[in-house]
Parts: structure tokens; C-alpha cells; sequence
């Protein structure tokens, strides 16, 4: 069983559902952004998991890289 679909469709709808964070990057929120995407917009990437038995319990430790494209460089956006 893996947990990083769980994990990815979470950090999406976190992310989809802030008005402010969405309207900052025009609504472009990707797992894959379109070719030739405009600017700005933020990709949520590739994800790696290992188990994370503790305790006589199961887990999953899932690490997520996600990436915010902006034509202002270093300056970036504030939130």
C-alpha cells in the first residue's frame, strides 16, 4: 500500500482551497503544467515514501518536492 496519492490529492486540495494562495499564482496549480505554461504558476512534483513502522504500528514518511515558477527570479511573490 503506498500513501503518497493520499498525500498528493491533500496537499492539492489544501492548496486549491486557499483563495489567497490560488489567486497569487492566477489558479495554476499542476502535477503537470501545459506546455508553454505562463508564469506563475506552482507544479506539485515527484514524491518519494518509505515505511515508517514505529511501535507496533504502520506508517508511511512521504517527501514531496514542490515547485513555484515565477518570471521575478529571485524576488518571487509574497503571501
Amino acid at each position: 500500500m503506498t500513501a503518497m496519492w493520499s498525500v498528493q490529492k491533500s496537499i492539492y486540495t489544501a492548496l486549491a482551497s486557499n483563495s489567497t494562495f490560488m489567486t497569487k499564482i492566477s489558479n495554476n496549480l499542476y502535477d503537470e503544467p501545459p506546455t508553454n505554461q505562463q508564469y506563475p504558476y506552482v507544479t506539485i512534483g515527484s514524491m518519494t515514501e518509505s515505511n515508517l513502522n514505529r511501535l507496533n504500528k504502520n506508517g508511511f514518511y512521504v517527501t514531496l518536492e514542490m515547485m513555484i515558477f515565477t518570471k521575478n527570479g529571485r524576488g518571487g511573490f509574497k503571501l
